[in-house]
């Protein structure tokens, strides 16, 4: 049983900007406690302050409910994202540009936490804002256009998410221009949109081309290299090219380690497919390592109780079942399990996922 995405996670990070703050910034060394005081603190100062400069309290707030979200506290997060909305409205209006920014961020919150319903309407009347305030080719209108393709994408509308993404693209090239590195990710969106139909070959001549652009455009080592590289691996292991697949997914780690260090979760993000094309390889010893790793990585950056984090631990009690390493995979399973019911509620996906692990990995010891 694998937790292993269907399709590349197209730049997911980029998109979930709002709620994806560097950790480092706000909690050096992972010391949520102490960010938590330290924010509460400026935000009762901050309140205090007269306008404009109270608005200040809004990015205090953001940067909180960040810090809860790697907490695990999400219905404090929820709290401070809805503040920050009611005090964009307030204080901006409810046409305001910022207060788009709230909605989006709102409205991303509830994606990540697998409310689906709730996404759709904060998105669409951000949408109606930036479209009214910016104009329809503002590289603002593309932001939320984005934000609203990934969940027409998990909602299974993918021609309507490919309409979206046809038209980020053009409105990047027009205002960015055409090696900009948002209207690169844009074009590498589009590739992964011909992945996720079963052009396989047609997504792997996209990604080749945006990462050729880039080459050209920013050199061999640029960062935003690295997420093409990796979804063109991804690419090439469903074409069984899994040589060529580790090629990309070593390619893409070495330029994240490069620039972000050997324990950022972007860093973890390619361990774990690379973890997966070795474990499907029968490199049993080099897969495992890395799937530790990768849990070590997720854990001390984000914490305990973040989605990747409990995703990591389901993909490595899955991989220990398979190995026969059964106790240690149900004592990591059970762990994924209570995470999942506490965070994502007992009937979110991801539960239901760690819950039948844990059946699977009872049932082969009944079997031995």
């Amino acid at each position: 049983m694998s937790e292993r995405p269907s399709m590349p996670r197209h730049d997911l990070t980029t998109t979930l900007q709002h709620l994806e703050e560097t950790v480092e910034d706000i909690a050096p060394g992972g010391d949520y406690e102490a960010a938590e005081a330290e924010l509460l603190r400026q935000v009762a100062a901050e309140d205090r302050l007269p306008m404009p400069a109270r608005l200040e309290v809004t990015r205090t707030l953001n940067r909180l409910a960040e810090v809860y979200r790697r907490m695990g506290n999400m219905k404090s997060a929820e709290s401070c994202l809805r503040r920050v909305l009611a005090l964009r409205e307030q204080l901006l209006g409810p046409d305001s540009p910022a207060t788009a920014d709230a909605l989006v961020a709102l409205g991303l919150f509830h994606f990540v936490r697998g409310d689906r319903v709730g996404v759709e309407p904060l998105l669409k009347r951000a949408l109606a804002i930036v479209e009214r305030t910016e104009g329809p080719d503002s590289d603002s209108v593309a932001h939320v256009l984005q934000s609203l393709g990934v969940l027409r994408r998990f909602e299974g509308k993918h021609r309507e998410a490919e309409e979206i993404a046809v038209r980020v693209v053009a409105i990047h090239e027009r205002t960015l221009g055409p090696t900009h590195p948002n209207t690169l990710s844009s074009r590498s969106n589009l590739a992964s949109m011909a992945a996720t139909r079963g052009d396989l070959r047609g997504a792997a001549e996209q990604y080749r081309q945006v990462i050729d652009a880039a080459r050209s455009a920013h050199g061999e080592e640029a960062l935003h290299l690295a997420p093409f590289y990796n979804n063109l691996g991804w690419v090439l292991e469903q074409q069984r090219d899994r040589p060529a697949a580790e090629r990309c997914y070593r390619r893409s780690l070495a330029i994240r380690e490069k620039h972000l260090g050997p324990d950022h979760p972007d860093v973890a993000t390619t361990l774990h497919n690379l973890a997966h094309l070795l474990r499907a390889s029968r490199r049993t010893r080099e897969a495992g390592e890395l799937f530790r790793r990768v849990l070590t990585i997720r854990e001390r950056a984000l914490g305990g109780q973040h989605p990747d984090t409990v995703r990591s631990l389901v993909a490595l009690a899955s991989f220990l079942s398979e190995k026969g390493d059964l106790d240690e995979a149900e004592q990591l399973a059970r762990r994924a399990q209570a995470l999942c019911e506490e965070v994502l509620g007992p009937t979110a996906a991801k539960t239901d996922e760690a819950r039948k692990l844990v059946q699977t990995i009872a049932r082969l010891r009944r079997q031995r």
